[in-house]
Formats: C-alpha cells, sequence, structure tokens
C-alpha cells in the first residue's frame, strides 16, 4: 500500500521574480486565472509523475485556519523549490489565502498557507501547481468548525459516543470516565450551544454505553447494569420519566443500539455473542446467534445492518432485517486481523484493521478489496459516513481526520480545529451532514 500523501508547495524564488521579499496574498472571491509568479530557467526537473496532495483548511469562529502543502516527484526523484511554479485558479468569496515560504524536505517541498474568510464559505479554492512541463490542479477544502465546552464533572468531561437527535446532538461518556459522567446523558443544541443533562436517574454505579434518538424524538440508550435486570435498554419517554426493559444481559453488557428504517432497535452483547433485536412497539425481545466477538453494529446505507468479528475468523458481517439472512465477508488474515470499524456507502463497505493499521474499501457485489491511501504512520480509528457519502476515519494517534470525499480515493488529512493535541474521539454525523468529535472537554462540530 502507497502510504505517502505527497504535498503541494511554492517557489522559495517566487516573489524574488517580481522585485519582492513580501509573501504573496491571494484574495477575496474573484477568480486568479494566472500564476502568481513566473521562474525564470527553471532547474532541470525528472520525468517522474508529479505527486501533489494538501490537507485541508479548518476555519474556526474567527474565520482564520491554516493548511499544508506538499509536491514531490513519485518514485523518490528529487525535486527543488526553484524547479516550482504555482498559480491560485479561484477562491470562494470572502476568502484570501496567503502563501508561506517554502521548506525542503527528503519527502519533497512544503509550504504553509494562511487562510482568511468573512462569513460563510461556499466551496474550496482552487491552485494549480507545475513543475517543468508538468502542471496538476489540487482542491483545498476550506471547512468551517466551532467548539461548544462540555460540563466537567469529577474531572475534565469525556465523550465516548454521539448520536444525531434531530438538530440536537446526544453524548455518553466511555467506560473509563469518571464515575459521574458515565451515568449522564448529555444533549448538546448547536443553535445555541447549550448542554443540557438529561434526568436519567441511573445509579453511580451504572452506565450509559450507547444511545440513539427514537422516531419521535425521545432518546433510547443502553445501559450497564449489575441489577436484577442485568444491562437493559432503557427510554426517556416524552414525560421524562426512564422507562427499562429487560433484554436477557445479566451481568453482562449491550452496546451499539442501531435503530432500523421499521422502528426495532437492535443491539450487540458481549459475553454471550449475540445480536439482538428489541420491538419497542411490543416490548419483544429476539436473539440471533453470531459466531463471535461482534463488534461495530450500524445500519449501512443500504438500509442493512453491519457488524464486524474478529479473532479466528475476522470478517465483515451484512444481516438483512427484512429476511433475516446474513452474508459473512472474510477480511485480512485469521487470528490477526482486527476489523474494529466500519461505515457502508454506495456499493462498498469500509473497514479499518487495527491489526495492520490500514483502511479498506470491500465491493459489496465482487467483493474485491482495495486498501486505500493514508499518510505514511497513519493509525486509522473510528469511522463514520456522512449522507453525501463522505468517510471520515479518525486518527487519535496524530491528532487529524482523514476526509474521503464522496467518491474519491484517497485521503485529505484534516487538523483538529486550533491545532488540538488531543483526540478526535467520539465521531458522529448529524442529520444536516456535519461531523461531531470530541477534543480536549470540547465538542467540535465542523462542515
Amino acid at each position: 500500500m502507497n502510504r505517502a500523501l505527497p504535498f503541494l508547495t511554492l517557489l522559495a524564488a517566487l516573489m524574488s521574480a517580481c522585485g519582492s521579499t513580501s509573501t504573496p496574498s491571494v484574495g477575496t472571491g474573484a477568480p486568479v486565472p494566472a500564476p502568481v509568479a513566473a521562474v525564470a530557467a527553471p532547474a532541470p526537473v525528472a520525468s517522474a509523475p508529479l505527486g501533489v496532495g494538501v490537507t485541508a483548511a479548518v476555519l474556526g469562529s474567527a474565520g482564520n485556519g491554516s493548511a499544508s502543502l506538499r509536491v514531490s516527484l513519485l518514485g523518490g526523484a528529487s525535486i527543488s523549490a526553484q524547479s516550482l511554479s504555482v498559480s491560485v485558479d479561484s477562491v470562494p468569496a470572502g476568502v484570501t489565502l496567503t502563501l508561506q515560504a517554502p521548506t525542503s524536505g527528503p519527502d519533497g517541498v512544503t509550504m504553509g498557507v494562511n487562510v482568511q474568510a468573512s462569513g460563510a464559505v461556499q466551496g474550496d479554492a482552487v491552485l494549480s501547481v507545475r513543475v517543468g512541463g508538468q502542471v496538476q490542479q489540487v482542491r483545498l477544502p476550506l471547512l468551517r468548525a466551532s467548539a461548544v465546552t462540555l460540563p466537567a464533572a469529577g474531572g475534565a468531561a469525556q465523550v465516548g459516543a454521539t448520536a444525531a437527535c434531530g438538530g440536537d446532538v446526544l453524548l455518553s461518556a466511555p467506560v473509563n470516565a469518571p464515575l459521574e459522567q458515565r451515568s449522564r446523558l448529555l444533549r448538546l443544541n448547536p443553535a445555541t450551544g447549550t448542554v443540557t443533562a438529561l434526568p436519567l436517574g441511573l445509579a453511580e454505579t451504572e452506565g450509559v454505553t450507547s444511545q440513539l434518538c427514537g422516531a419521535d424524538g425521545t432518546p433510547w440508550m443502553t445501559v450497564r447494569s449489575d441489577g436484577a435486570q442485568g444491562s437493559v435498554i432503557a427510554h426517556l419517554n416524552a414525560a421524562g420519566k426512564l422507562e427499562r426493559f429487560a433484554v436477557g444481559a445479566v451481568q453482562d453488557t449491550l452496546n451499539n443500539l442501531t435503530r432500523t428504517a421499521d422502528g426495532r432497535l437492535w443491539f450487540v452483547q458481549y459475553k454471550r455473542d449475540r445480536l439482538g433485536e428489541f420491538d419497542p412497539r411490543t416490548g419483544a425481545v429476539t436473539t440471533h446467534d453470531v459466531a463471535e466477538n461482534a463488534e461495530n453494529l450500524h445500519v449501512g446505507q443500504d438500509g442493512a445492518l453491519y457488524y464486524s468479528q474478529f479473532y479466528a475468523n475476522p470478517a465483515v458481517v451484512r444481516y438483512d432485517p427484512a429476511t433475516g439472512g446474513s452474508a459473512v465477508m472474510p477480511v485480512g488474515a485469521s487470528g490477526k486481523s482486527l476489523p474494529r470499524a466500519s461505515v457502508q456507502v454506495g456499493g462498498s463497505v469500509w473497514y479499518a484493521d487495527a491489526w495492520t493499521q490500514t483502511v479498506s474499501r470491500m465491493d459489496l457485489q465482487t467483493r474485491q478489496v482495495i486498501v486505500v491511501t493514508l499518510p505514511t504512520g497513519a493509525v486509522p480509528g473510528e469511522m463514520v459516513a456522512a449522507p453525501d457519502g463522505t468517510v471520515w476515519v479518525a486518527d487519535a494517534a496524530r491528532h487529524v481526520l482523514y476526509r474521503f470525499a464522496a467518491g474519491q480515493a484517497d485521503a485529505v488529512t484534516v487538523p483538529l480545529l486550533g491545532g488540538s493535541t488531543d483526540g478526535p474521539r467520539a465521531l458522529g454525523v448529524d442529520g444536516a451532514g456535519r461531523l461531531w468529535y470530541e477534543s480536549a472537554g470540547q465538542m467540535v462540530g465542523q462542515q
């Protein structure tokens, strides 16, 4: 797998060719068809293919952000700043780009780009890079983001799972969070920036392990409990009362609560390998046995359920809730691969393998598996898909996100808001397609 993600740059002598030593600034809205600078007698360039990549610019509430560009020649051929020229083809209205001085390194030439925007940003900036006779056009994604500070309880706030609920977002804590946080469920209103702790009345030794929004807008959740009923499915009804439903999970844990289009709720159970089904209309509980270690349950865009299994027989499993039929799709190496996260979009299922630290895309018809391109050293973790088919992958080791736009095979690296070096955790997508994640006790919403 090629994990190198090369990046775009600007000629070190860019402004000296124009008689100026200042950094170029390209501003607001009108296309800029001509190159920013031309280079006289560029140095000879190897004929190897040009590799260009870009990180996205994440713009905070003040409208400012930065991106990183790098350019290299594929196959390891050397490249110098003196052989490059860059032109800015277009920028969205209200956006100004300031190109920084480039720096050379063993992997190519890197340049920073500062971005300043006023008002809403619609679209990407488009740039072209030239090396000798080669030209490649790239898009610089401009993403808006804002953060809401979460209330601390027994320590800094932590989030383990995120679920959209109407225009709001439901947040629960991970199992390693303080007891005060594990027994609460927060509701974030992005429009007002307010965060409310819902009145669950759980014992301090109980904890919410997953949650979702019912068809009527009321929260449902799985609750870890050592009570006589064991772990349960719970519903906070419109009157504010918590209803509990036993599902046969004494001294066990439920997780990944999921709702199919017909209103049925689904979950996985740990000690007993089980896919559980709960009908809120009748209270009926149905058990579907699974081979081993079912995790990462979710509803795909095709309406089917998907979950992963690992250890002896690593696979992604597709379960049809209408027919009860299953399709087991083996992945990776027996006894080694850990397909820990997956999403289904279009005709493919995407999954991350914690053993190989890769992200792969499997065609549901042909079962062909393609390992997608990530930067060298990437550690992929959580994964979510937006309604438009965009796939987001978290890398909590490098504190970045990888964004696969719909129909694109290669990732764009997206830094965290403000350059945070904590997280990202608890990825989720709301109905408007906005990405949410937790970082340093804040929930960040990114469009």
